[in-house]
């Protein structure tokens, strides 16, 4: 059923007027089959956000993402990084089955860097894998001054599976 059309009144200006529901020519919109054109920044800002989120999971997630991360915004950090890395596999008693679980962190000091939050697996005859959480004084020349081991806590890192926990409760 068609709308009911609206008295039509004469104006002194000769402009047309359009009741409801007709088209006017004067507003594209209103045409049929008309589309809004988008610019490109629309289209493009979704999909640097979305970018923008996967690259801040991949830096957490994957820490040779890391790495390069903070070699370009930190190279200094990173150096120190490292050199402690080398340091505390170096040091291990049996290196050739030394493996790094945390990857450290740097913070500036004044002469240098200190590097903790660094976790390394080391083989132990008769004992398995034994977990040692590793602290490093680096000065500026990247140069390891102190190194520093002590046992870590097991409460702080993250068990690896649920099999893992499961197959200890048994």
């Amino acid at each position: 059923m068609k709308p009911p059309r609206r008295p039509h009144f004469p104006h002194t200006d000769n402009t047309p007027v359009h009741a409801g529901g007709e088209e006017d020519p004067d507003f594209p919109e209103q045409q049929p089959g008309y589309r809004r054109k988008r610019g490109r920044s629309s289209r493009v800002i979704p999909l640097l956000i979305i970018a923008g989120f996967g690259l801040f999971i991949l830096k957490e997630e994957v820490p040779a993402v890391n790495d390069a991360f903070l070699s370009i915004i930190k190279p200094q950090a990173m150096q120190a990084i490292r050199a402690c890395r080398e340091a505390a596999i170096a040091g291990s008693p049996n290196a050739d089955f030394a493996r790094i679980i945390r990857y450290g962190r740097a913070s500036k000091t004044r002469n240098g860097f200190v590097v903790d939050a660094l976790i390394i697996g080391e083989l132990e005859q008769g004992k398995g894998e034994v977990r040692h959480s590793i602290e490093c004084h680096v000065d500026a020349a990247g140069n390891v001054v102190d190194i520093a081991r002590h046992p870590a806590t097991t409460a702080a890192l993250p068990t690896q599976s649920t099999q893992d926990s499961d197959a200890a409760n048994e």
